[in-house]
């Protein structure tokens, strides 16, 4: 995957593994035009993670073929380099490699199994804050080499959710687990989210302004599958749990959905063949409504991981993003994240601007029928009023009583 870094010059740092297995990295200005290309490393990396401090640092972990653990500083366009671990490839396996900043910590993640039972992995979890660090084993988990995932998020308390697939009985199920900050501990009983008579495959984990969970993943196997949606809340009318909600129906997902939230609006994004989709809610996840669709090149379609150093709105949260990239970057279906040049541009309906002008007009078609309602009544109230006034002349053209009497006669 993709690091995107946006530092507080809204500035865009794309790292990406070059042909050649080495980490490169395109530095674009707040208007996504290409600044400069640049390398990182000579060495052949295997996997690697990217983040942004609230400093504007950014740190960069990358595990290369030496079984090396490099951790990489860039400060005031300087980078520093050192070597935090150094991994066993002749007794273990690695994978899942993940990083984020927060709060003045630093967290790293990755699993781990031994060549001996490669199917027995563990979740390593180390935080830190440059004066201590801890390691904590997370959990275990069945998987084939190549076939399990994991996905994070943090809430504003600083509860650390995880969600991860893990082999049971021949099939890959969902689970939750999360580690809370106050006791330094990680639960030991996770929770599972998928229907264990199915296959379930790619988790996704997103946590919104609101500190609601949202679990995404798919029911089946990458070439027949069914998109599945369950969320946890916040503050819920029953029992603390999650639950499985009702969405549209999305088949055959090609890549693990994703969500994003922008301006107090989710929407869930999703990939099939040959084209990209979305499925939005007003409501924070209690319902669902399919938006449109984009026809894209499967091959030049990139998921990245963001992280960002700047101002933003409370309610704006995007963890991950689908782009493609050339001499400009192009997101699909997130508006924050576009130049302004492919905002403006209405015409390309390969931007977010389209996904909010069909929001829009949304809006405008419900005034419309507000104002025709409004004015059916002003119409009906009217009539309402010449018919009465009507009736009072035709009263006072007959009869020419006390003006008590006109009110009578009027009243009966």
């Amino acid at each position: 995957m993709d690091n995107i870094i946006i530092n507080s010059k809204k500035e865009l740092i794309l790292f990406y593994l070059s042909s050649l297995n080495n980490i490169q990295y395109t530095i674009y200005d707040f208007n996504h035009i290409l600044l400069s290309n640049q390398s990182l490393c000579e060495d052949k990396v295997l996997n690697f993670t990217a983040t942004i401090d609230n400093d504007d640092v950014i740190h960069i972990v990358l595990l290369i073929e030496t079984g090396e653990l490099n951790y990489y500083i860039l400060n005031d366009q300087h980078w520093t380099k050192s070597v935090i671990a150094k991994f066993n490839f002749k007794s273990n396996i690695y994978n899942n490699l993940y990083l984020f900043a927060k709060n003045n910590n630093i967290n790293l993640f990755y699993s781990y199994a031994n060549l001996i039972n490669d199917k027995l992995w563990t979740i390593q979890h180390i935080i830190g804050n440059f004066n201590s660090w801890k390691k904590f084993n997370v959990i275990n988990y069945i998987a084939n080499k190549k076939d399990h995932f994991l996905h994070l998020d943090q809430d504003s308390f600083g509860t650390i959710h995880l969600i991860y697939s893990s082999n049971n009985n021949n099939r890959y199920q969902i689970y939750h687990t999360f580690y809370n900050s106050f006791t330094e501990r990680w639960n030991q009983y996770p929770y599972r989210l998928s229907d264990i008579n199915f296959n379930n495959i790619l988790p996704y984990l997103f946590i919104d302004s609101k500190d609601n969970l949202h679990g995404l993943w798919l029911e089946g196997n990458i070439d027949k599958n069914i998109l599945k949606y369950a969320q946890f809340p916040f503050k819920p009318k029953g029992n603390y749990s999650w639950k499985q909600i009702n969405i549209p129906l999305v088949f055959n997902c090609t890549q693990v959905p994703i969500m994003i939230e922008e301006n107090g609006k989710l929407k869930i994004i999703y990939t099939t063949k040959d084209n990209i989709s979305f499925l939005y809610s007003m409501d924070y996840g209690k319902s669902w409504i399919k938006g449109n669709s984009v026809d894209v090149n499967g091959r030049k379609l990139k998921l990245a991981k963001i992280s960002k150093n700047i101002t933003s709105s409370k309610n704006n949260n995007i963890n991950n993003a689908y782009f493609s990239n050339g001499d400009n970057l192009n997101f699909y279906f997130v508006d924050t994240l576009q130049s302004l040049k492919n905002y403006s541009n209405s015409s390309n309906c390969t931007n977010g601007s389209m996904t909010q002008q069909k929001f829009n007009n949304q809006n405008e078609k419900i005034d419309v029928e507000e104002i025709k309602t409004r004015l059916n009544e002003i119409h009906s109230s009217q009539e309402a009023i010449e018919k009465n006034i009507e009736k009072i002349l035709d009263i006072l053209s007959k009869n020419k009583p006390s003006l008590l009497n006109k009110f009578r006669l009027f009243n009966k």
